[in-house]
């Protein structure tokens, strides 16, 4: 996945802004638009900003499967609202 390779600037940037599962989505879309291939980018986005602000590695491998990412998907095309946190974590 192409796309994946230049997702780790995305939450390095964007580490405490709720939009960078947006920024995620999009900087994914430009040349990877599959499905399948946003979610692995949103999934290692979460699993990188989780790494930038201190969490455990069994954290960050426990919380990347916790949260939907097929209804953050969704939403970033526009159906739906993604559920997010005060600090902009995906909620299941």
């Amino acid at each position: 996945n192409g796309s994946i390779m230049r997702i780790a600037p995305i939450p390095m940037y964007f580490v405490n802004d709720k939009n960078m599962y947006k920024q995620a989505v999009n900087s994914s879309k430009t040349t990877h638009a599959h499905p399948d291939c946003i979610s692995a980018c949103v999934a290692l986005a979460q699993m990188t900003k989780d790494a930038l602000l201190g969490e455990q590695k069994s954290y960050i491998l426990n919380h990347s499967i916790n949260f939907d990412l097929s209804y953050n998907i969704n939403s970033s095309f526009g159906v739906g609202t993604a559920k997010e946190d005060s600090t902009g974590n995906l909620l299941k």
